[in-house]
């Protein structure tokens, strides 16, 4: 996958797919993160010998993780509340990306879905999907938190999870420290509020 590099002039971001690995697995991610850079220069390569005159300039820290392990929470966000737009009363963010889930077995960009049944309405993430079930005063966001693969592969987009982010700062920090109780036990519409308070602030 290529992209125009913001940096250029003529500069591209190469994006390498890296699959069939563990995430959860230190020896499996290390493995990963070898194949990934063995790759790197195999690409390269590749340009090198055509007609394209191309140099390494940088090269990512780590392996960004695509998916991973995520928490059980209190309520579990389904492909099926997507396609819905589904609506909750503790609603604290929201997304609007597709069905963006790719097969873990394949270096190409295959989808899961067919391409009709990619597209979703815009939906909304609960809070009880950020608490953990079986924790206490333990919220998770991003790319952990509680829902199915395809849920996750629409909800893992930089914004939804900035969003879900920020709601459990506001939870945690503004009003369970605040009102001394786990964040399960705070009222879901005041955090709600708060939430869409800082949102018409920004």
């Amino acid at each position: 996958m290529t992209s125009v590099w913001p940096n250029g002039p003529g500069g591209n971001a190469i994006k390498v797919k890296i699959p069939m690995f563990d995430s959860t697995s230190t020896e499996s991610l290390t493995a990963a993160e070898i194949r990934a850079r063995r790759r790197v220069f195999e690409v390269l390569d590749y340009y090198q010998r055509g007609k394209e005159t191309m140099a390494l300039r940088c090269c990512a820290p780590q392996i960004g993780i695509r998916e991973g392990a995520r928490v059980v929470g209190d309520y579990i966000l389904t492909v099926d509340d997507l396609r819905a737009g589904r609506k909750f009363d503790d609603a604290i963010a929201r997304g609007v990306f597709y069905l963006d889930g790719h097969k873990p077995d394949d270096e190409k960009r295959t989808y899961i879905l067919a391409e009709k049944q990619l597209k979703v309405p815009p939906y909304q993430i609960p809070l009880r999907s950020l608490i953990a079930k079986d924790g206490k005063n333990l919220l998770t966001v991003g790319r952990c938190f509680s829902c199915d693969q395809l849920a996750l592969s629409s909800a893992r987009v930089s914004t939804t999870c900035s969003m879900m982010g920020q709601a459990a700062g506001i939870a945690a920090d503004a009003m369970s420290v605040a009102e001394k109780c786990d964040p399960r036990n705070l009222q879901f519409t005041s955090v709600r509020r708060e939430v869409e308070k800082r949102w018409w602030h920004t």
